[in-house]
């Protein structure tokens, strides 16, 4: 049986102690209890964090996912890994809110409250030397493959990514770089100044 619940957000699963969240971000994130299948067929519970504004569209996302029997490895708090967001993505882990700087940068993440992640190791993240993409410089995960055919991969007419685009979201495999398969962001004019 499928079952979803929207509550407030614990502290413990907010606040990044090297990289603490600001009041404005942090008193505006929800909590999101779902249930999702597993790669084996089994049920599991799962969760993310984002914003207030936003977690009806991600509610919708992975009710989606449940009906048509889309799988999620896991979605657990990044606190599992130390804030670490390779080593999520490196044990598959589906997940939002994550206080942390776009990789190789000091710009602020959507993963502040504006974005999540589905299945990185089918869903990988590419980042290249450029928009050409002459060089791969690195995939989040290292071991993940991207195969669009393969069970729990995203793709340009996958119903899960028309659905997220109908709803306003923006899907990373249709960037230049990084391709990140991944990714889904939705910044609201009121967040807007906060990824700046």
């Amino acid at each position: 049986m499928y079952i979803d619940k929207i509550s407030a957000a614990p502290a413990a699963l907010i606040q990044n102690r090297s990289m603490m969240t600001p009041d404005e971000i942090a008193s505006r994130l929800v909590r999101l209890d779902f249930t999702h299948w597993d790669f084996l067929g089994n049920t599991k519970s799962g969760m993310f964090i984002i914003h207030e504004l936003l977690v009806h569209d991600v509610q919708v996302c992975v009710r989606k996912a449940w009906e048509i029997g889309f799988p999620i490895h896991q979605a657990v708090s990044p606190t599992e890994f130390g804030w670490c967001d390779k080593a999520s993505c490196a044990a598959n882990n589906s997940s939002a809110h994550n206080m942390r700087f776009i990789n190789s940068t000091t710009r602020l993440s959507k993963h502040a409250g504006s974005a999540f992640d589905l299945n990185p190791m089918q869903n990988p993240c590419f980042e290249y030397d450029s928009e050409e993409r002459r060089t791969l410089l690195e995939v989040i995960p290292p071991y993940g493959t991207y195969d669009k055919n393969k069970l729990g991969t995203l793709h340009e007419d996958h119903i899960l990514v028309k659905l997220m685009i109908s709803l306003g979201w923006v899907w990373g495999g249709t960037w230049k770089n990084p391709l990140d398969y991944q990714h889904f962001q939705k910044v609201l004019p009121e967040t807007a100044h906060l990824y700046t």
